[in-house]
């Protein structure tokens, strides 16, 4: 996976379109690395995060661009390689994550995008935060999102023209997809992004490059972003 950021001005640290930076993180530097995290047993009626083991095998990210099914719609996020998202979004998704992680608590972020250039280009275009409950049990830290609250944000998202096309949520720790939110997601598009960020987003924006990102490359199937694809963070006046 590539990155492009925006260049760090004298006041804050900016992610500007002209340097490309592969990631460090063992998870997500060629989509073949597996992360590891703390094991225990799977259990959540909707999404969750630390509740389950990290998947062993997982599919090729080549199996996103397969043919659907006969009669299947294919997705509109299937074709896409690069990426481009707003600093804005991912500051606002950062302040979800760190205010929920300083009760010890786990959250959920989706991203409504724009499909683009013939279906190559996700332009991430708004952060939706879905009405959601955290769990703190003996098994792990765990965030569940009720149906009502899943069609509200598929509303939000309808009524602006965009798609559901990525969920973000947070680990206390380590950064990797359990079990359960292979099975639980809150994205159902093949081809969607899933970002898991550790620490409960602690270590701020700069730290992106070592969060989890995967794809969605059938239903209960993911897999982290490979070599093609490019992930470039920009300012609004660069979209």
């Amino acid at each position: 996976m590539r990155w492009r950021r925006p260049v760090e001005s004298a006041q804050r640290s900016r992610p500007a379109a002209d340097q490309v930076l592969h990631p460090t993180h063992g998870t997500v530097l060629d989509g073949t690395a597996e992360p590891t995290g703390p094991g225990a047993p799977a259990g959540s009626t909707v999404t969750t995060d630390t509740v389950g083991r990290p998947q062993q095998n997982r599919v090729a990210p080549a199996a996103i661009n397969a043919a659907p099914p006969a009669g299947s719609p294919r997705s509109p996020l299937a074709a896409t390689t690069r990426f481009v998202i707003p600093a804005a979004v991912l500051t606002q998704t950062l302040e979800v994550l760190q205010r929920a992680g300083r009760d010890g608590n786990e959250a959920f972020v989706t991203w409504g995008g724009l499909v683009v250039e013939e279906g190559t280009t996700l332009k991430i275009v708004s952060a939706v935060v879905p009405a959601q409950r955290a769990h703190q049990t003996a098994d792990g830290l765990l965030v569940t999102v009720d149906g009502q609250s899943l069609f509200e944000v598929n509303r939000v998202l309808y009524e602006r023209g965009e798609v559901l096309a990525a969920q973000v949520h947070s680990h206390p720790q380590g950064a990797y997809h359990s079990s359960t939110d292979d099975c639980f997601s809150l994205v159902t598009l093949t081809g969607a992004l899933s970002v898991v960020v550790p620490r409960f987003g602690a270590d701020g924006l700069n730290s992106c490059r070592g969060w989890a990102w995967y794809r969605m490359t059938g239903q209960g199937q993911w897999a982290l972003l490979g070599s093609r694809d490019q992930v470039q963070i920009v300012h609004e006046d660069a979209i």
